[in-house]
């Protein structure tokens, strides 16, 4: 470790009872409330559903990629995020063609962007 290699980053501390979403292990993003918290940015947090199947806490480490405070359920988190795939895909899909004709696949150039 070097001095100048380290940035600093958001600390998030969350009040017991708060609704998130967690991407955690790997999964899909899952419902969770926070039970306590811990030190730094780690929290103890229960995850809804029946994928959990314990009645014990997990503690996750919260960053700026794998949490968000709860304005939506996961499931209702994942239909707007659909909604939104499709949408991008459908505006910026493609682009005009240089000299004329019909609008070109981005995905299909033969040249690097």
């Amino acid at each position: 470790v070097a001095f100048g290699t380290h940035r600093p980053v958001g600390v998030f501390r969350y009040a017991a009872g708060q609704r998130l979403i967690v991407h955690f292990d790997g999964a899909a993003w899952r419902d969770a409330t926070v039970e306590r918290r811990g030190t730094g940015n780690r929290h103890a947090l229960r995850f809804a559903g029946p994928a959990e199947g314990t009645d014990a806490s997990t503690w996750v480490d919260l960053n700026t990629a794998n949490h968000s405070p709860a304005w939506l359920n996961a499931a209702e988190f994942e239909l707007a995020f659909a909604s939104y795939t499709s949408r991008l895909l459908a505006r910026c899909s493609s682009m005009p063609a240089p000299l004329g004709g019909p609008p070109l696949d981005v995905m299909e150039l033969p040249l690097l962007l």
